[in-house]
């Protein structure tokens, strides 16, 4: 054993071959130890003094002899030295004898294992001696260090009672050490802050949530007895301390004076308040000193001009008059001096325009975020100056109440002008015309670039927009407010200018001429409002902009019919349209409208005005009913391309149409619409964008890059394109290769397209046909077609995966954007998105009827439950924005879908931020709606911990409610993780309820957002100040099973019961077809919310949306997922990969031991000599239940097969299928060794092993996908290629995933019902994978369908669908299929 000193061991003993017995045994184990032997006690004395020993052994004749004994004497000396007393008896009196005189060990002469035992102790007393030295350095040390720490640190016990604390306390308040020890800490607080200090010095927690530089007051020592105690200011920081039982023992700390740092503090203060004064008056300075030079040109400008000036007067002897005109300025000067002050003391002084704007921003000027800049010239407001300030003032305040919602705080200009009665802008310079007289007052209001800091904690109390509204409406104005995403906020008012009173006199002379109608005001730019109607004599034109004389086509769709027309006149303002057939009322119908060009498209929301009959008819077509739709205000984008627009169409330079869609009229009842859909149905998997991108086209033959053909994709998905061209690049089946040239390249790319993807795409052609729509440089000549074909990408590497996923993203767009005008949906789904407190996109689908709709429309939010998406939603929500609605739906940050984050850092206080965020939004864009609430699950009960704090909704409704967050996280994982968390223990990232997330800092998030308990939900309830309605739906369908438990029992559990209404089925669904349950569901939620939200007794006629629509937008937002996280079948087959590592894990649960079982009796009957396929064969695990079934078979039967059942097991990887070949082999032997008395495996099954599907027609029997067909890059192409593969009378047995698979939950089951812990490390493994494949699912990863979407892609694969039934306990899909007759 290495010693840094050697060993020093003194012998006492009488006997020398006994001395000379142990010197050699211990110099034999330690090589570099020093034995000392004496023979008297006397001489033991004498030696004692002369080394340091580490071991004396002592023989127990001249041991206890004497009195004192020597061991007693020896034991007093040296308290530190092993002694060891060795003796001739073995009786226990020797024992406690020695004991009692101070020996450690006592050995045993006789005993065979002296010399062992000797030894042996002798090390363990030497290492024990190096223990204490060490131990009394190290306490040496470290009471030296708490010495020189001005730090004051101590320890208490359980009781609160100072165990130790350092001597720094006697600097800090006066106590020696020694007065603290033993005394309860609450001797050093002051009475005040007893209740604050509690559980701070004394804080039993650990981590994080332990007490951190707490900020108290300690009390000094008294001079005297009786005296006031002085106070100073410590930080606090203290953690508990836990036995290895985790029984609390007491709690450390340190305790820090901070009276020196809080003043420096202060001191820094002040002098950065100096240092921004001093920057202020050092701007100012140089403010003053740039206008001096800058008002020193114009001043030497006007003393040169007045220099010629005096001149020019005196060479035209003109001194007498300008002295005369001068006296008669002055006395004029006189007059109008005294009048203005007769003015004034009468009150009767005009306001002008900049002063009323300063009086409206004078309650937000010291916030320095509002700059003004009047050139209105305007000097007399009139009687409005009240309503006039009162609008400037709440349109101000609300705009910077939205740039806070939107988290973009910048400062305003305000910027006002006089315009004519045609919008023209007045210049207040003088000119040599007279100006035209001024009608309305324009203000703008516009967000900068410049950045501000304010909280709306700040803003003073302000009515909201709709007193604006309502004063805007009494002055006859208007108002404009754009808010457009990631845009500057742009408000623009125009109110009348108030006409001067006239004179008697002047009455009088204006009395001959009538006068004009009053011009109709328009309150809001979203209200319908109807223009007056028609009468026998011409109206005046009040019209704002002028109008332009055109011809264009136009095209008008109301309902099923189609009418058309021509355009006749065109302004910025709306237009008239003269239609052919007979027409419905459609007066105040709103109408959607689309300018087309060759450049592009705009689109308008206009309302109609019926305008009569033309009343000279060109022929004799019958009636021609002339219609005005009066656009609504278009942004300043729409306004110039409409300006464009116009003048092309007066020029004559550009083919300009119209099409507008209306709305069936009031009167006429919408068709019930619940019947099934007969509209084709699109099975592409990805969704197809309209493009116009120049490629080269590169032939299977082709080897001279200059002879590439020049083609045009015109559309485009993640799965292939469509492709014009001269001629056919090759047949179908062969492979050519498209080049896209960088940038926007020449021909038919459009300035508004895109890039075209930076990759070279490897492609199939899958079909072709003529195309005499083709342009004329893509046709052989100008008499014959060019030539469409649709390729399908194959094998693209990830790069170019990216960039084709790239372009796709960039021409997305919404539902509206996929279909002509006439087929376009009832609901508008627009896309929108706003940012929370961390700068995260909340990613929000504004679904709302294409007519019909307002600013006082009801908005229902809807928030999704925990591992939802907003795409889970779709049917409600369409359904809700068909019966009159607007719907916010949108994902949370750091969740499954389309906004910002990463999943692990999921909590529900980011949650409750989001839900904030998003309330503001909609608060903000619309404030005059009622605003409804319906949350699920977990979001339920954040969303009522937003309201109860901040209740700006109307109503709430929770469906499936968790009230209770602790009881559900104990139910799903058999463990309390709260408590657990409290008492210390930590568990890293783990399975939360189907999501991976960071499990300390979700259950920290919980503790501190006060969500743990039931008492915290009824904390909540009490403050709620809104309607509130439970929506509890039961589990009825098996395969939905939801990981929270049913709100009955903590709903019993509360003070008092909330209104509950039951409703058949959950509100989520990803199919396309509704079933009663489900509309029974939505019937009942859509009466909850008319009862709050829509006003009047009137119910509206109940509305269904068609199963074409809904499915169209579920589709949308599925691509959408699948782009934004870059969705690629590189990473599908990584997650392959990952599967098959699992599947041994896996095959442990007893349900997918009888799924393996099914996949077999699917199979069934087997005729000897058939072919199974087995795609995705994995470990072989299929393999190993048909053998072995087989070999039973043979087993049972009457006489052998002659021939065996023929196995072919494909998967991705060379790898994969070596390893299943080789567990494969390992069972055949043990078939061979049970049943070789029967018969050999190789009769009952033959093998063959590969990675690629046989490309021989009707080649197999059976074929088998045990979950492949979700991992697969095209699902339609792999179910093609396994029909084509199949025989005429072959069955298809499939498995894929569900779009709410987590088998997470199946796996928790087991393990409890197996009595495993599922926190163990290797159920943390698998869960977490699980957690991974839940994620997938939900992204898009892996191909997850419905029943009735996985019948779909059966059928169009050509196969015809026999049974799909619910397998895994409901995880999974099994199908059954056999080969069309039209199938290949």
């Amino acid at each position: 054993m290495p010693q840094s000193e050697p060993v020093t061991i003194l012998v006492v003993n009488e006997q020398a071959d006994e001395i000379k017995l142990v010197t050699l045994s211990l110099r034999g184990f330690f090589p570099d130890c020093r034995v000392e032997s004496v023979y008297s006690s006397e001489e033991a004395l004498r030696w004692v003094s002369r080394a340091e020993w580490d071991l004396i052994l002592i023989d127990e004749r001249l041991g206890l002899q004497s009195r004192p004994s020597l061991v007693a004497t020896l034991r007093e000396r040296l308290p530190t030295t092993a002694i060891v007393l060795q003796t001739d008896r073995s009786d226990s009196t020797a024992a406690v004898t020695a004991l009692q005189a101070g020996a450690n060990f006592l050995l045993f002469k006789k005993s065979p294992a002296f010399l062992t035992e000797l030894v042996l102790y002798t090390k363990g007393a030497i290492e024990q001696r190096h223990l204490r030295a060490t131990f009394a350095h190290t306490h040496d040390r470290h009471t030296r260090l708490l010495e020189t720490l001005t730090d004051v640190f101590y320890e208490v016990d359980t009781e609160g009672r100072f165990v130790f604390i350092s001597p720094g306390i006697t600097a800090l308040l006066g106590y020696q050490p020694e007065e603290l020890t033993g005394a309860a800490f609450s001797k050093l607080i002051p009475p005040d802050q007893q209740a604050h200090a509690r559980y701070r010095i004394n804080d039993r927690r650990t981590g994080p949530r332990a007490a951190r530089r707490v900020l108290l007051q300690l009390l000094k020592k008294p001079q005297t007895t009786g005296s006031d105690q002085a106070r100073v200011q410590a930080e606090v920081s203290a953690k508990g301390l836990y036995d290895a039982r985790r029984h609390y023992t007491g709690t450390l700390g340190l305790i820090r004076d901070m009276t020196g740092h809080l003043a420096q503090t202060e001191t820094i203060q002040r002098l950065e308040t100096r240092l921004l004064e001093s920057d202020r008056h050092r701007a100012i300075a140089q403010r003053l000193t740039s206008l001096s030079h800058e008002l020193h040109a114009p001043l030497s400008a006007v003393l040169t001009h007045s220099q010629r000036l005096l001149e020019t007067i005196r060479e035209a002897q003109l001194d007498t008059r300008l002295e005369s005109l001068t006296a008669q300025a002055r006395e004029a000067s006189t007059y109008g001096d005294a009048l203005a002050r007769a003015v004034v003391d009468a009150g009767l002084a005009e306001d002008t325009l900049g002063q009323v704007i300063a009086e409206a921003l004078a309650p937000v000027a010291h916030l320095n975020i509002v700059q003004h800049h009047d050139t209105t010239g305007l000097s007399d407001i009139g009687s409005s100056r009240n309503i006039w300030v009162r609008i400037i003032q709440i349109v101000v305040i609300q705009a910077i109440r939205q740039m806070a919602a939107r988290h973009t705080m910048h400062r305003l200009d305000i910027f006002a002008q006089t315009v004519t009665a045609t919008g023209t802008p007045i210049d207040p310079a003088p000119g040599l015309f007279p100006a035209p007289a001024p009608r309305e007052v324009e203000i703008l209001i516009q967000e900068t670039e410049s950045a501000a800091t304010l909280t709306t904690d700040s803003l003073p109390a302000s009515p909201d927009l709709i007193q604006a509204y309502e004063d805007i409406g009494q002055l006859q104005g208007r108002m404009e407010w754009l808010a457009p995403a990631r845009q500057p906020l742009s408000i623009r008012l125009w109110l009348p200018i108030p006409e001067a009173p006239q004179t008697p006199e002047a009455q009088a002379e204006a009395a001959p001429s009538p006068p004009e109608p009053p011009v109709p005001a328009t309150v809001d730019t979203h209200v319908d409002t109807p223009l007056p109607p028609p009468s026998d004599r011409p109206l005046p034109n009040r019209r704002m902009a002028v109008r332009a004389a055109v011809q264009l086509p136009a095209r008008v769709t109301v309902g099923p019919a189609v009418r058309e027309g021509t355009v006749h006149t065109l302004s910025l303002t709306g237009a008239t349209v003269t239609l052919t057939g007979p027409l419905p009322n459609l007066s105040g119908q709103s109408a959607y409208l689309v300018f087309k060009t060759v450049v592009g498209i705009l689109e308008l929301q206009a309302t109609v005005h019926e305008r009569g009959l033309q009343t000279e008819p060109a022929d004799d077509a019958g009636e021609r009913p002339v219609l005005a739709f009066e656009f609504s205000p278009p942004g300043e984008t729409e306004r110039k391309v409409l300006g464009s627009f116009i003048e092309a169409a007066q020029e004559q330079s550009l083919a300009i149409s119209l099409e507008a869609l209306l709305s069936q009229p009031d009167e006429v009842a919408l068709p019930d619409q619940t019947g099934p859909d007969r509209r084709a149905i699109d099975h592409r998997e990805g969704i197809r964008v309209r493009v116009a991108l120049p490629v080269r086209i590169e032939g299977s033959h082709e080897q001279n890059p200059a002879s590439r053909q020049l083609g045009l994709a015109v559309n485009f998905s993640r799965g292939g394109a469509c492709l014009q061209a001269k001629t056919l690049p090759g047949h179908v089946g062969e492979t050519i290769v498209l080049h896209f040239p960088h940038g926007n390249g020449q021909g038919h790319s459009q300035p508004h397209e895109p890039a075209a993807p930076d990759a070279v795409l490897p492609a199939q052609i899958v079909w072709t046909a003529p195309d005499p729509t083709a342009p004329s440089e893509l046709r052989p000549t100008h008499t014959e077609p060019g030539q469409r074909f649709g390729v399908r990408f194959i094998e693209l590497p990830a790069f170019a995966e990216r960039e084709v996923n790239r372009v796709v993203a960039q021409h997305i767009g919404s539902s509206i954007d996929l279909d002509g005008i006439a087929g376009r949906a009832a609901i508008v789904s627009a896309r929108r998105e706003c940012r929370n407190v961390r700068g995260q996109v909340i990613a929000i689908t504004d679904d709302h009827a294409r007519h019909q709709i307002s600013p006082n429309t009801p908005i229902v939010i809807l928030s999704p439950g925990f591992g939802c998406t907003q795409t889970d939603y779709v049917a409600l929500s369409e359904f809700l924005a068909l019966n009159r609605l607007r719907v916010l739906r949108y994902d949370y940050s750091n969740h499954v879908g389309q906004s910002d984050g990463d999943v692990l850092q999921t909590t529900l206080r980011s949650m409750q931020a989001d839900l904030q965020t998003v309330l503001e939004f909609a608060h903000t864009t619309w404030p005059t709606a009622s605003l409804a609430i319906l949350a699920e699950d977990v979001a339920a009960r954040v969303a009522l911990k937003v309201v109860a704090q901040r209740p700006v909704a109307h109503l709430l409704l929770l469906a499936n409610p968790v009230l209770d967050i602790q009881t559900a996280l104990s139910t799903e994982h058999h463990h309390d993780l709260l408590a657990d968390y409290q008492h210390g223990l930590r568990r890293g990232s783990g399975n939360v309820w189907g999501l991976n997330v960071n499990v300390d800092q979700f259950l920290s998030d919980i503790i501190a957002g006060h969500y743990a308990t039931l008492a915290t939900t009824v904390t909540d309830l009490s403050a709620l100040t809104v309607p509130m309605v439970i929506l509890n739906s039961p589990s009825a369908d098996p395969s939905m099973r939801h990981p929270f438990p049913s709100p009955d029992e903590s709903l019993r559990a509360l003070p008092t019961m909330p209104t509950t209404v039951s409703i058949p089925s959950a509100l989520s669904v990803t199919g396309r077809t509704f079933d009663a349950r489900l509309l029974a569901s939505f019937h009942t939620l859509l009466t909850e919310i008319a009862r709050v939200c829509f006003s009047g007794d009137a119910q509206p006629a109940i509305h269904t949306p068609t199963s074409h629509d809904i499915s169209k937008q579920y589709l949308l937002e599925r691509e959408r997922i699948r782009i934004r996280h870059h969705v690629s079948q590189s990473t599908r087959d990584a997650l392959w990969i990952a599967h098959l590592a699992q599947l041994p894990q896996l095959g442990t649960l007893h349900h997918h031991a009888r799924l393996l079982q099914e996949l077999y009796q699917q199979a069934l009957p087997l005729e000897p000599g058939m072919r199974i396929l087995d795609i995705g064969c994995g470990t072989g695990e299929f393999a190993h239940t048909l053998a072995i079934n087989r070999m039973y078979h043979l087993l049972h039967a009457s006489h052998a097969p002659q021939r065996p059942i023929h196995y072919v097991g494909i998967d991705h990887s060379q790898e994969t299928v070596v390893s299943a070949e080789q567990t494969f082999t390992v069972l055949y032997q043990e078939l061979q060794s049970m049943f070789s008395k029967v018969a050999t495996p190789t009769t009952a099954v033959t093998t063959e092993w590969g990675i690629h599907v046989p490309s021989s027609r009707d080649s197999v029997d059976r074929i088998v996908s045990h979950l492949s067909l979700s991992f697969a890059s095209s699902p339609l192409t792999f179910l093609r290629q396994a029909v084509r593969t199949l025989a005429q009378e072959g069955r298809l047995i499939v498995t894929c995933v569900q779009p709410h698979t987590d088998l997470a939950r199946l796996y928790r089951e087991q393990l409890h019902h197996a009595g495993q812990d599922e926190l163990s490390p290797a159920a943390q493994i698998f869960l977490h994978y699980l957690g991974r494949l839940h994620e997938a699912i939900r992204h898009g990863l892996l191909h997850s369908f419905d029943r009735e979407q996985l019948s779909d892609l059966l059928t169009h694969a050509g196969a015809t669908p026999l049974r799909i039934v619910p397998v895994l306990d409901g995880q999974l899909l099994l199908a059954t299929a056999r080969k069309g007759k039209s199938a290949g």
